[in-house]
């Protein structure tokens, strides 16, 4: 199985954190881990470049999710916040790990601590949660009407690198090359060319788009260039398989996230289609 997760966490006392504190959610991540399996800890971290999770920053549960407003790079809570932080995991191990952290768990940030109160995986409750077996992802994609128009959400700052550059441009050539090279370096049941994804992806044209280029900084003198926003793109010019294929990714950057950084707040992307 692979997935998506909400963690809602409840800070036991008031605390601050940095507002772009996508490093210590990594590092959290890895807790997590740690506490599931040392060895599986070891071994992500060591032995695999490509990371199989993705999380987000932390928004806070008042009705509406929302991040609060920063005072002078950093975010003051009062005791009680309700906090909603959202993983995924792109293998059954790192899965099995997120799903069984237990209610009442604590985690820290810096010398802030945080409860864990509740872990939702379903979509009805929380839209972008749920788990799924990839085989049952590429069954279903297969089966549904060819879409002849894709939407991307990119709720995060999204960032592609070239020759040493930061690309702030949703160019859909890197968008689905790189979603096809994470679902290849996961062993997902379809053997992927990301190359030839690439090239097809140039044949998708831009049909709207809102959204705006933005620097992400994880420290004072460390930054990349990237974008959020709202962009869609026609697949009319693609043949009908090639059109399911890119309904597979989009879908699959739901978990996967986009670009770089994803296991740092980066890439958080959702998808719908028509």
């Amino acid at each position: 199985m692979i997935g998506a997760l909400e963690y809602r966490l409840r800070a036991e006392e008031a605390g601050s954190l940095p507002a772009s504190h996508g490093t210590m959610m990594h590092a959290v991540c890895f807790d997590i881990l740690h506490r599931f399996s040392p060895t599986l800890a070891a071994r992500v971290h060591d032995g695999m470049k490509e990371k199989p999770m993705t999380s987000s920053f932390l928004s806070q549960m008042d009705g509406t999710k929302k991040r609060p407003a920063p005072d002078k790079g950093r975010w003051h809570l009062p005791a009680g916040t309700i906090l909603a932080w959202r993983v995924t995991a792109l293998t059954d191990d790192v899965w099995n790990a997120f799903a069984s952290l237990p209610r009442g768990a604590e985690i820290q940030l810096g010398d802030w601590h945080l409860t864990l109160t509740e872990t939702i995986i379903d979509a009805q409750k929380t839209p972008g949660t749920g788990e799924v077996d990839p085989q049952t992802l590429l069954e279903t994609c297969a089966s549904m009407p060819t879409p002849s128009e894709l939407t991307l959400d990119f709720r995060s700052v999204t960032a592609f690198r070239t020759d040493q550059y930061d690309v702030p441009w949703p160019l859909p050539e890197y968008i689905f090359g790189s979603l096809a090279k994470r679902w290849q370096t996961f062993s997902m049941p379809l053997a992927l060319d990301d190359e030839a994804v690439r090239t097809q992806a140039r044949l998708l044209l831009p049909t709207s788009w809102h959204g705006r280029s933005t620097r992400k900084y994880f420290g004072s003198k460390r930054g990349v260039l990237g974008f959020t926003g709202q962009f869609s793109f026609s697949t009319e010019r693609l043949p009908e398989e090639q059109r399911l294929l890119f309904l597979l990714l989009a879908q699959y950057a739901e978990l996967s996230g986009t670009g770089r950084w994803t296991g740092y707040g980066m890439g958080q992307t959702r998808c719908r289609w028509k």
